[in-house]
């Protein structure tokens, strides 16, 4: 890419109003006053690997990082530092687009022997070894190598800060949103970002993927709350939170969040209502929950033999009552339609 020609131009290029929409999409990314243009080019350069995006836009981003003093060692740092959480092939491919920007030689010196070999010491903390060997030996002598490896060479030019941003991120993209998403947060706050710091972040990798930002925003909203500034190491030790880490693992932990989901639309759906009976007193009780639709009593049948098939028919043709609730958390106005037409008042036109 000459420098006469923008990535800009290269968009509008392929499409004006692509370009249009791209833009203004990263403009408002951009301007997120929280980070730093170090930041947003890391938290870039991530989401690039992690979506497998290493034409137009990875360019783009280690060109503007170059640009915001980014160094290229900074880079290979960074994809050094990620490759075990996004894994070490999607690491390989981010060194060959970047060599493909810009060739020259790594100034890193090289890892000791030590460092490499399997079965040496362990340089992490003695409850999470014990943790990770329970869970399986093999693992926990891979996430002793890769401990070994980045502590050995060190984070390099990241701060502790950066790489925990980084690593939340890649939690986001990977949706994995349980543990280890609590323990990268609490690395970026420990290494001095503030609650609104990591929002931040999490707001600018809004633009990689608007569902995943959707997700993520209701795992925070549920890890931290609705208050400003509240973090989730305040919640570190809370049985419920261990409940909850349990509860996110394997098939039960998919049931558990599809019925908390639930709950939590019913909930909202309640509040709404309870707020419009108050708006408007006249409503109140036809807004009131139920747990099911009143219905009219059916005429006994008798039990005798020759009235068995009668009373069967009876049943299969009685109405099944109705949760109102969750009619009328789909739309507030279903559940009175749906009375209107149970109980014979809806007229149609």
């Amino acid at each position: 890419m000459t420098s006469a020609v923008t990535t800009g131009d290269r968009l509008r290029q392929l499409d004006p109003v692509f370009a249009q929409m791209t833009l203004a999409s990263v403009g408002h990314a951009r301007a997120i006053p929280e980070l730093t243009d170090r930041e947003k080019t890391f938290l870039s350069v991530v989401a690039d690997i992690c979506q497998g995006s290493l034409g137009l836009a990875f360019e783009a981003h280690v060109q503007a990082g170059l640009r915001a003093g980014v160094t290229v060692d900074d880079v290979r740092e960074l994809l050094r530092f990620v490759s075990y959480d996004i894994g070490y092939p999607a690491a390989v491919a981010g060194f060959e687009a970047l060599a493909a920007i810009n060739d020259e030689p790594t100034s890193a010196p090289p890892l000791d022997d030590e460092a490499v070999r399997v079965g040496a010491d362990s340089p992490l903390p003695a409850p999470v070894r014990e943790q990770l060997a329970g869970m399986d030996p093999h693992f926990a002598e891979y996430f002793d190598l890769q401990s070994r490896m980045r502590a050995g060479h060190g984070p390099g030019t990241l701060s502790e800060r950066e790489r925990g941003l980084v690593s939340l991120s890649v939690d986001v993209h990977y949706q994995t949103l349980g543990d280890t998403f609590r323990i990268h947060v609490q690395r970026a706050l420990r290494g001095g970002a503030t609650a609104e710091d990591v929002r931040a972040a999490l707001r600018f990798i809004t633009q990689f993927g608007v569902t995943r930002a959707w997700r993520r925003g209701r795992c925070c909203l549920s890890c931290w709350g609705s208050r400003a500034g509240h973090a989730p190491e305040e919640q570190a030790d809370t049985g419920g939170d261990q409940h909850q880490q349990r509860d996110e693992r394997g098939p039960a932990g998919d049931r558990h969040r599809q019925r908390l989901h639930a709950r939590v639309v019913d909930e909202q759906a309640l509040a709404e209502h309870a707020q419009h009976a108050a708006d408007r007193p006249g409503q109140q009780r036809r807004l009131e929950p139920h747990h099911a639709v009143p219905l009219a009593a059916q005429p006994a049948v008798q039990a005798g033999p020759q009235h068995r098939d009668a009373h069967q028919h009876a049943q299969r043709r009685r109405p099944q009552p109705v949760d109102r609730v969750r009619i009328a958390g789909a739309h507030p106005g279903f559940a009175g339609l749906h009375r209107r037409v149970h109980h014979g008042q809806h007229q149609p036109a």
